[in-house]
């Protein structure tokens, strides 16, 4: 299914931060699903993924930074489809792990009474 801004459901906020939202969606809802299910929260999940994605970019050749033709050659400037991707996935962890330890912490409190 196509991204739908007009239904907020965890498979279109993935879908959104990891900007897979065209008419030609690189994952499929089950996929993204999948990924929702298994993983702790929903920023875990679309950072897994961008590891999806770039997995599947790799096995068809994505990311090609220089090709080389006899005397024709081409270089890309900038970074990677790879390195943009890893970036990406880093930083979704790095906000699911930090919205997880709140929940956990404030879990916690709670048992302790502290809230």
């Amino acid at each position: 299914m196509v991204y739908d801004p007009s239904i907020p459901t965890d498979n279109d906020w993935v879908r959104f931060k990891i900007q897979d939202t065209g008419t030609s969606p690189d994952l499929q809802d089950a996929e993204i699903d999948t990924l929702l299910s298994d993983e702790p929260n929903k920023w875990y999940a679309a950072a897994a993924a961008v590891d999806v994605i770039k997995a599947k970019r790799a096995a068809v050749g994505g990311g090609v930074l220089e090709k080389r033709v006899e005397e024709l050659e081409i270089r890309y400037g900038g970074q990677s489809e790879a390195e943009v991707l890893d970036a990406l996935a880093s930083k979704l962890r790095t906000e699911g792990a930090r919205r997880l330890a709140g929940s956990t912490r404030f879990a916690f409190l709670q048992i302790l009474g502290d809230t």
